[in-house]
């Protein structure tokens, strides 16, 4: 237990350098995730607190903000293209802050479809709670955004009729704080190839793919830190070429190539994954280490490619690749020294004899077998 004398003040602001509501917390260190920074603790217990909430949007230009909306300092142009009172309670004031644009007092907004699509002088949206949840396309091609903060915002929603995500194609997008949602929809960050950065503490499923996984070609993301993460469906990670960690601790069912050209990933532990889908960690030319202790199901093809593997830790498998027979598990992993842990039933399970699949992992490397 800590001493009280050690507990430290820090506070998580958005972009703009404002506080996050709820971003508050008395800990002995700073946390890994997120823009927390050391306060007072004085100014911890008495500092002031927003009455309401505020979004900022910044562009290019203010000039620009007002070809959109009509005129960027007129609050009744800003409710309308908002479409408040309709989708939310409606902003009560305005300020122009330089090419920011921050609005006072909504709240409970639904982002309108289509709204900022293809937009390309938004530079910004920081919220500090007023949005709950985006539209249809509602960011999509905004290729100039960078940064996301979206405090209270609990959807995010795929188009089916257009099959594009609500922030695809955001080139430049370099992060995204969601703390709170919890399920991140089909394609929703396909192709922001500049995205860093993306804190969902809260996140529990990235849903199976219609088209592209939800960060799929992320291909600057190098952190995979989703700490509540249950689900992940297909292709959710395919092309994050630059990953090089992945935190997923509670994560128990991926979908089909789900991280599949995960070219950066040298080790690999998913400690409560037990269902992993076809070519789930294929053309991961550099992964060395995988262990996955309670996986119980592997599809066929799923280390297709994966030619630097060494230690393949499987001992709660009982399905290796659909049936008994090579599934191609392994296709193309040859001439490497490595050590497989299964449990013992695979080593006889084809008319006594081992599992197609490691049969022929044994027949291309030279193969230590541990069975549990």
């Amino acid at each position: 237990m800590s001493n009280k004398r050690d507990l430290k003040a820090y506070v998580r602001y958005d972009g703009s350098g404002r506080a996050v509501p709820g971003g508050l917390i008395l800990n002995r260190f700073k946390p890994g995730m997120g823009n927390w920074s050391e306060i007072n603790a004085y100014e911890c217990c008495n500092g002031p607190v927003p009455s309401s909430f505020v979004l900022r949007l910044t562009f290019n230009s203010i000039e620009n903000a007002s070809i959109l909306v009509g005129d960027a300092s007129n609050l009744s142009d800003w409710n309308t293209f908002f479409d408040l009172p309709t989708l939310g309670n409606s902003f009560t004031s305005v300020e122009i802050d330089g090419t920011t644009v921050v609005l006072y007092g909504a709240s409970d907004i639904t982002v309108k479809d289509y709204l900022f699509q293809a937009n390309n002088n938004l530079l910004q949206i920081v919220d500090t709670g007023a949005i709950i949840a985006g539209g249809k396309m509602s960011f999509y091609n905004c290729d100039e955004l960078t940064l996301i903060t979206l405090p209270n915002c609990k959807s995010l929603p795929f188009s089916v009729e257009d099959d594009y995500g609500c922030f695809e194609n955001c080139g430049n997008l370099v992060e995204v704080n969601l703390d709170t949602i919890e399920v991140i929809e089909d394609s929703c960050f396909y192709a922001c190839i500049s995205l860093t950065t993306v804190y969902a503490p809260l996140l529990k499923t990235v849903t199976p793919t219609n088209i592209y996984g939800s960060f799929a070609s992320c291909e600057s993301l190098i952190n995979i830190d989703f700490p509540s993460l249950q689900t992940a469906g297909d292709e959710s990670f395919n092309q994050c070429y630059a990953a090089t960690t992945v935190n997923l601790p509670n994560l128990t069912t991926i979908g089909d190539r789900c991280f599949v050209n995960a070219q950066s990933l040298i080790n690999l532990s998913l400690p409560s994954l037990i269902s992993a889908g076809y070519g789930a960690f294929s053309f991961s030319f550099i992964l060395s280490t995988i262990d996955l202790p309670n996986l119980t199901t592997l599809g066929a093809n799923a280390m297709q490619l994966c030619g630097d593997l060494q230690v393949i830790n499987l001992p709660s498998c009982t399905d290796l690749g659909g049936t008994v027979g090579d599934d191609s598990v392994f296709l193309t992993v040859i001439g490497s020294t490595i050590t497989l842990t299964v449990p013992s039933a695979l080593m006889t399970c084809n008319a006594g004899n081992p599992d197609g699949d490691i049969q022929y992992l044994q027949a291309n490397n030279t193969v230590t077998i541990v069975t549990v």
